[in-house]
């Protein structure tokens, strides 16, 4: 797991780091059904997309803000999930978030945000 993360889209720059254990890369396969003219059923894989969550908290209004207009706007962004080791590995991703992806923290946090995006490879 990566300590330390990157989300660019134009000039705009958002580096932060995944609450412990809060990182997943499940993978989500892109598959057709088709049925034969003899009756059969063959099922076709035609590619991968990765699909990552990220937990993330004690996030500023500002940067609050940029991602839900990113998140709104359906902006395609540029998701670099390991700042650390320099693999160079990046995704072109969409914050898919059924709702609003962040809110309000509480307590001593207050005015601080705290959610869980999700961030699907296009």
């Amino acid at each position: 797991m990566a300590a330390k993360m990157r989300l660019t889209a134009g000039g705009n720059t958002w580096d932060f780091s995944p609450l412990l254990g809060g990182y997943n890369e499940p993978q989500r396969r892109i598959r057709t059904t088709i049925e034969c003219t003899d009756g059969t059923f063959n099922q076709k894989e035609w590619g991968n997309k990765e699909r990552h969550q990220v937990s993330i908290a004690n996030v500023s209004l500002a940067d609050t803000t940029q991602i839900r207009s990113w998140w709104s706007g359906m902006t395609e962004l540029t998701f670099t999930p390991d700042m650390e080791n320099a693999s160079g590995t990046t995704y072109t991703v969409l914050i898919l978030n059924d709702r609003q992806p962040m809110t309000m923290m509480v307590g001593t946090w207050q005015g601080k945000y705290a959610g869980s995006l999700i961030l699907a490879e296009t």
